[in-house]
C-alpha cells in the first residue's frame, strides 16, 4: 500500500473510533393523573417508572386507574465538552415473580399488563424532551405542567413493549432529535419523559414497567458512544506524516540534482 493511501486510512480510523460508557440514572419516578380528584400526583422518594394506565386505588364500587408519564434523569456534568454519537436508553421490565409481584397481590402481572379489552398486543412506549427544570420532578412540584411536558416535547424515540418483554431490558435508541436534546445537555442534568400513546377505552391496565421498586438505578441507564480519537492512532499519523515529509524532502532534491 502507497504511504499517501495508508495515511489516508488512518485519518479515516482515526475518525471513527469510538468509545461506549453506560450511565446510571441519577433519579427516576413517575407522575399520575387521578381522575378522582382532578390533581396531578407524585411522590419525591418513589423511583417507580410505571408508565401507561394503571390502578390508583381500589375502593368498593371498582378500581380508579390513571395515567402514569415516566421521567429518568442523568447527570452529564463529567461530560463537558464532548459528543455523543449514538445512545440507547435501557430499562428493566419486571416479569412476574420479580419483587412486589406476589400470588396473594391480585393485580401482579409483571411489567407489562392489560387487563382490559385492547386489540392490539403491545404498547407503544415514546420518549419526549422535556423544558421542566429537573428539580421539579426530584423535588414532585412539577405539577400538572410537568406531567404535560413528560409527553407533548419532541419525540426522541420510541418501543413497541409486550409481555415478552417481562423478565428484560427494554432498549430505546435516541433518534437524531434525541442526540440533539442529549448534545444540548452536556455539562448539566437530562431530562428524558415518557409515556404510551396507545391507550384506548376507560377501563382496564394497560402498562409497562410495572412493579419497579427496587430503587436499583443500573436498572435505567443510558449507554452513550462518544466519537474519539484513538492516542496510538495519532502517534502513527504522526509518523506516517514525518515519513511522507521524509521521502516528499528526498525526491526534492533528487530533483535538484538532475
Amino acid at each position: 500500500m502507497k504511504l499517501g493511501k495508508l495515511l489516508s486510512a488512518l485519518l479515516f480510523i482515526s475518525c471513527v473510533s469510538a468509545h461506549a460508557q453506560t450511565l446510571d440514572a441519577v433519579d427516576r419516578g413517575w407522575l399520575r393523573d387521578n381522575p378522582s380528584n382532578g390533581q396531578v400526583e407524585s411522590f419525591a422518594s418513589a423511583q417507580n417508572y410505571l408508565v401507561g394506565r394503571g390502578m390508583i386505588s381500589s375502593t368498593p364500587t371498582g378500581v380508579v386507574r390513571g395515567e402514569y408519564r415516566n421521567f429518568f434523569i442523568f447527570d452529564l456534568t463529567a461530560y463537558a465538552g464532548q459528543s455523543f454519537s449514538s445512545a440507547t436508553l435501557s430499562l428493566y421490565n419486571p416479569k412476574f415473580g420479580d419483587p412486589g409481584t406476589t400470588a396473594s397481590n391480585p393485580y401482579s402481572y409483571g411489567g407489562f399488563a392489560q387487563t382490559g379489552t385492547n386489540a392490539l398486543p403491545y404498547e407503544t412506549y415514546q420518549l419526549h424532551d422535556v423544558s421542566t427544570a429537573p428539580s421539579a420532578f426530584v423535588g414532585a412540584t412539577a405539577g400538572r405542567a410537568g406531567f404535560d411536558d413528560l409527553g407533548d416535547g419532541a419525540v426522541l424515540g420510541s418501543y413497541n413493549a409486550s409481555l415478552s418483554d417481562n423478565g428484560s431490558f427494554i432498549n430505546i435508541t435516541l433518534n437524531g432529535a434525541g442526540l440533539s436534546a442529549l448534545n444540548a445537555s452536556v455539562g448539566q442534568l437530562f431530562v428524558l419523559g415518557g409515556r404510551i400513546t396507545t391507550i384506548a377505552g376507560d377501563t382496564g391496565s394497560q402498562t409497562v414497567f410495572g412493579f419497579t421498586n427496587d430503587n436499583n438505578l443500573a436498572n435505567t441507564r443510558l449507554n452513550l458512544v462518544t466519537a474519539v480519537p484513538e492516542p496510538e492512532t495519532f502517534a502513527m499519523l504522526l509518523a506516517g506524516l514525518t515519513l511522507l515529509g521524509f521521502q516528499q524532502r528526498r525526491r526534492s532534491q533528487k530533483l535538484l540534482a538532475v
